[in-house]
This record gives C-alpha cells, sequence and structure tokens, in this order.
C-alpha cells in the first residue's frame, strides 16, 4: 500500500481526533460568517 493509500484509509482514523474537531470548528465559524455576510445584504 502506498503512502496516499495509507494517508486515506489508515491514516483517515486519526481524522476521529483533533482534525475532525478543527474541521468542525472551522465550519461553524464559515456558517457564522455566512449567516453574518446575509444579515448585512437584507438590512
Amino acid at each position: 500500500m502506498d503512502s496516499v493509500e495509507y494517508r486515506l484509509y489508515g491514516g483517515g482514523m486519526s481524522l476521529s481526533g483533533n482534525d475532525a474537531a478543527e474541521l468542525i470548528d472551522l465550519q461553524e465559524r464559515a456558517e457564522k460568517v455566512l449567516s453574518v455576510l446575509r444579515s448585512d445584504q437584507h438590512e
């Protein structure tokens, strides 16, 4: 198994740790920014 496959399958297990939390945090921040931008446009 090459390194790319390892990252996709074996290394993917690490996503259940800090990486997943960071992705969720970034996603929540992005949604807040988008909602702020949308509300600014309506005013």
